[in-house]
């Protein structure tokens, strides 16, 4: 798309028109009122006359917040910077910092979104009629639909913070193995409580991708370099995402499986069930935190309301393609590379994606490659659907399984953010560098790690089954 397009657009990643402070206020003070109620906001100040029973729950919780200028907005809720008062304690859990992110869920948004995604439907549909786009983006918009509820309940994303920082936490050498020189961390913030429209979490420092990438694309070469230290950090920060993103598709989880039944008071599980295929599925820019300071290098995660789980079997095949494109990119003579593309056509087609001509292996394998995968050196290779040479305009996709709808929404994303600092940087050695990574191949060790686990439970099963038929 136009650059002009694409810069206006990628404002609602965190620059939407904030609500009003009255409102602001509003929302927050009710939403306080229900965790100072329930008790997992406490406060433990003495004061005289009993002064605090008159007290708006804001003063009572806060030292500090700006309620005027939000730190990001974004098309469902706000952000708010804030400081609690030192004597106010959580039942959630040990509060990290005082310093907290305020996030206030806007409550006009829910309908909205339903509306919209009800005019999407409506577009996908004359879309398909039309031949304007020969892509099934019906079932995307289903799939989203289904999914975009989840987005608004926060105590759910508290869960997700607390599982997923864990996940990260514990596989923090492993990440920054992935960023050698600047020794980037991954950071997930903490919760500190949570409503269905309140979320207070510890603050993350930093700038978010999108704005950075805004600035590269209107500064010189040399702005560039003492921006981002040109080509190591950037392709440092795409690597470590990608490794942060295999791990959550594909690494299982040290933590006991907890059944759907084990709620808590608020009807939530406790403790989701993170064993492998759960992951961070909105992963744009506007997401992505860069603070680089001499105390800390880190990139934070936020925005965990949107997470997919797939079924096992689908992380399966998934890893499989995952692993066939790999092997693609690696052949290095004619026959080689006729078979493994034969191969990655069969992986695509096993996750019940149907297309106009299964047969023609050369459009549906340029298919998956665009699809599920980063890398753009190929000249054959044309990611824009409407183009007459790109794969999808001459093989139309008929099917694409819900479930798969994410998957691609992460690996696209990867993909766009990708192409935006290639275009940014200009011809040099460093923009094939970047046309050339492929999140794929950063995948496919961990993808082959999750097959040989599932192969050796498919097999100590299958010993178990015959040992019981001989019994």
């Amino acid at each position: 798309m136009p650059r002009a397009y694409t810069n206006k657009l990628a404002k609602l990643h965190d620059d939407v028109p904030p609500m009003t402070e009255a409102k602001v206020r509003r929302i927050l003070e009710e939403e306080l009122q229900i965790l100072l109620g329930n008790g997992e906001l406490r406060t433990s100040e003495k004061r005289y006359n009993n002064s605090s029973e008159s007290e708006s729950a804001i003063t009572r919780v806060f030292s500090h917040i700006d309620l005027c200028r939000p730190v990001g907005c974004a098309s469902i809720a706000q952000v708010h910077r804030g400081r609690l008062h030192d004597h106010v304690t959580s039942t959630m859990a040990t509060i990290p910092t005082r310093d907290v992110a305020v996030k206030i869920q806007n409550y006009e948004a829910f309908e909205l979104m339903v509306r919209d995604l009800k005019n999407l439907k409506i577009l996908a549909k004359w879309l398909r009629r039309s031949g304007e786009l020969n892509f099934d983006v019906l079932s995307a918009v289903n799939e989203l639909s289904k999914q975009i509820r989840a987005e608004f309940d926060f105590n759910q994303e508290a869960a997700h913070l607390q599982a997923f920082g864990d996940l990260l936490q514990q596989h923090r050498r492993k990440l920054s193995a992935a960023s050698p020189l600047f020794r980037l961390q991954i950071d997930v913030p903490r919760p500190v409580a949570s409503t269905q429209r309140l979320l207070l979490m510890s603050f993350l420092e930093g700038r978010s991708l999108s704005q950075l990438s805004q600035v590269s694309q209107n500064t010189t070469t040399s702005s560039k370099v003492a921006l981002l230290s040109q080509k190591h950090l950037t392709m440092e920060i795409l690597r470590i995402l990608g490794e942060a993103w295999a791990l959550m598709l594909f690494e299982p989880r040290n933590r006991p499986r907890v059944p759907a039944s084990a709620t808590n008071e608020k009807g939530m599980v406790s403790s989701p069930d993170l064993d492998t295929g759960v992951f961070h599925a909105d992963p744009h820019p506007g997401n992505i935190l860069l603070e680089l300071s001499p105390a800390n290098k880190k990139l934070g995660i936020l925005d965990w309301g949107q997470v997919k789980r797939l079924r096992s079997r689908r992380v399966a095949s998934i890893a499989e393609l995952f692993l066939k494109i790999d092997q693609f990119h690696k052949a290095v003579n004619t026959q080689t590379i006729a078979r493994t593309r034969n191969e990655v056509v069969t992986a695509f087609l096993a996750l019940g994606i149907r297309v106009v001509h299964p047969n023609d292996v050369e459009s549906v394998s340029r298919m998956a490659l665009t699809m599920f995968d980063t890398a753009q050196g190929d000249p054959f290779l044309v990611a824009d659907p409407f183009a007459p040479d790109s794969a999808v305009r001459q093989n139309g996709l008929v099917h694409l399984p819900g479930d798969l709808f994410f998957v691609l929404r992460v690996v696209q994303i990867f993909r766009g953010f990708a192409a935006a600092i290639d275009r940014s940087m200009g011809s040099s050695a460093f923009s094939a560098d970047i046309r050339r990574w492929s999140l794929a191949q950063q995948f496919a060790p961990h993808a082959h790690k999750y097959l040989s686990r599932v192969r050796r439970y498919d097999n100590d099963s299958n010993v178990e089954d015959s040992n019981d038929e001989e019994e």
